[in-house]
């Protein structure tokens, strides 16, 4: 079972798309806030479709953000004129596709 990473499609009780995860807990762009999750692997999560890889490019409605990792393995959207927007900065289940990275 892959891991949930933001903009993954899952299935818990609830289908909806991960807006963030952090040390165990995950956040949906519907609202839902799940802590405790537990070790990777352990709650009955699953994948639909991947989340964001990186080279993906999306509008948000005010600019064209490409997915890049920021140096540190954290993966954010990058704006044209070079600043950083975090996942939970932006609303993902309104990003509008322009190109994936992967076929």
């Amino acid at each position: 079972m892959a891991a949930p990473t933001a903009g993954s499609r899952i299935r818990i009780v609830i289908e909806d798309t991960v807006e963030s995860t952090d040390s165990g807990t995950l956040r949906t762009t519907g609202g839902v806030y799940i802590e405790s999750l537990g070790k990777p692997g352990t709650a009955t999560v699953e994948v639909l479709e991947p989340g964001w890889q990186l080279g993906d490019i999306v509008h948000d409605g005010r600019d064209q953000l490409v997915r890049i990792d920021k140096g540190d393995g954290i993966h954010v959207w990058q704006r044209p004129n070079g600043y950083v927007t975090y996942d939970d900065e932006t609303s993902l289940a309104s990003l509008r596709v322009i190109r994936s990275a992967t076929p």
